[in-house]
């Protein structure tokens, strides 16, 4: 949550424009009666006409004012009132009520039906948190897991749209677009950064290598399918949503380990996805961390400075904020040249304290109900989990494919040779045949 405190009414309008320019806007606006145009209105009817996406929630705090305020005309500005004379839970209630905290998340309605986007990311997180934002519009979706792939995909396919991280492997993105508008039939395709910084520099160098636009990461669904819609002209309303999905509870959480009703908030209201994705980040950085540590001399600061960033934005994605923060951390330490083992051990304590306090929710709502097997998405995730444990060569892949396998069997899907392969722990072949396998669920989806 980022909080900004302004002193003074003439400085809103820059701050919310910068906010905006840097590919993020402020949710709540919480504006004193004491300062100038917030009685009458005009202050707020000025914000409004910077036609910000979304539109701020307005709350008025009041103060010893408070009995010269006509409540009545204060409606026509506002969305609700702080009266610094209650106690803080009234404080806290009405802030809960207006954001509508406690209550369920409404999708913004758009309908992108035969739009085929390219997402060029090589996170398997925030490939997952993108594709689960999409799929509720119904876009055709493509994957490409760096640049250099993206440039292919391009030359063969006739997409309407790309979206396109940063950092890749193999080929980052500005020199995929660079690439890409090399090509004459793509002079005008709409190429849209994904960028965890927002920084003035970073966003001039997006538009001079020829992208169109950003959006920052973590990926908020209403920011996406606000800029999707800018550059294919797609009809786009805030209407309620007819997909019963929209609509969910979410628990409360520690906020500072995990911020599940944002992270919910941010897959579109897809609540099992959501609790798939953190024990996806769990499993495979847990297990990987207590290789490093057990051997700590050989890390590099090469390889420091890339897991850090591939976490912060893993963490990010699913609300992880305290691990986001320290995998920042682990990451600008590394760019100075220390691979810093103390901070390595901090992210292992704050995974193992999210997995103690938060995955029983999981559990527990999933012993609610009988198991009656996966349906073909859910399976084509289990199997991208078991992507990466063999790609990592973990022997978990072993117990991994032996809990997943009757599901798969009784789905006309035979596991067998990959669990062979995985006994003789052959991980290479097998991660060739669970590649041929997810290529042929996605075809079933």
């Amino acid at each position: 949550m980022n909080i900004s405190i302004i002193s003074a009414e003439e400085h809103i309008s820059s701050e919310l424009i910068a906010m905006s320019e840097g590919g993020k806007n402020y949710r709540l606006l919480i504006l004193s009666t004491k300062a100038e145009g917030v009685i009458d209105g005009s202050l707020c009817q000025k914000v409004r006409e910077l036609e910000l996406k979304p539109t701020p929630i307005f709350l008025a705090l009041v103060a010893d004012n408070y009995d010269f305020i006509d409540t009545d005309s204060f409606t026509e500005h506002f969305d609700g009132i702080i009266d610094t004379r209650n106690d803080i839970s009234q404080t806290l209630e009405t802030i809960t009520h207006v954001l509508d905290i406690e209550g369920k998340y409404q999708l913004p309605a758009a309908d992108f039906s035969g739009l085929r986007i390219l997402l060029v990311e090589d996170n398997y997180i925030n490939q997952e948190v993108a594709k689960a934002l999409l799929e509720h519009f119904q876009p055709i979706v493509d994957i490409a897991e760096n640049g250099l792939i993206a440039l292919d995909k391009v030359k063969s396919n006739a997409y309407d749209l790309v979206l396109m991280d940063m950092q890749m492997p193999v080929m980052d993105g500005l020199t995929a677009t660079r690439e890409i508008r090399k090509l004459s039939e793509h002079v005008q395709l709409p190429i849209i950064a994904m960028t965890a910084n927002v920084l003035k520099q970073e966003i001039e160098e997006c538009l001079t290598a020829g992208m169109n636009d950003h959006i920052a990461k973590p990926i908020e669904v209403d920011e996406l399918i606000f800029a999707i819609n800018k550059w294919i002209h797609s009809e786009i309303t805030t209407s309620e949503s007819d997909d019963s999905t929209a609509f969910i509870p979410v628990p409360k959480s520690n906020i500072s380990l995990l911020d599940t009703h944002e992270g919910i908030q941010r897959l579109g209201g897809n609540e099992s996805t959501y609790w798939s994705l953190v024990k996806i980040m769990l499993d495979t950085n847990i297990s990987k961390l207590n290789k490093w540590l057990d051997h700590a001399d050989d890390i590099t600061v090469e390889e420091a400075e890339l897991f850090g960033h591939t976490l912060r934005g893993s963490a990010a994605n699913v609300s992880a904020k305290s691990l986001s923060l320290l995998a920042s951390e682990l990451e600008k330490k590394a760019k100075a040249g220390v691979s810093d083992q103390g901070v390595m051990r901090e992210m292992l304590d704050v995974m193992h304290e999210i997995r103690m306090q938060f995955m029983h929710i999981d559990s527990e709502a999933r012993s609610q109900e009988s198991f009656h097997g996966y349906t073909t998405k859910e399976l084509r995730i289990e199997l991208e989990q078991l992507q990466i444990l063999l790609s990592q060569f973990d022997s978990q892949a072993l117990e991994f494919i032996e809990g997943i396998k009757q599901s798969a069997n009784s789905m006309s899907i035979d596991l067998a040779s990959i669990h062979s392969d995985i006994q003789q722990f052959e991980y290479d072949a097998a991660g060739k045949k669970v590649f041929e396998v997810i290529a042929e669920l996605h075809d079933r989806e």
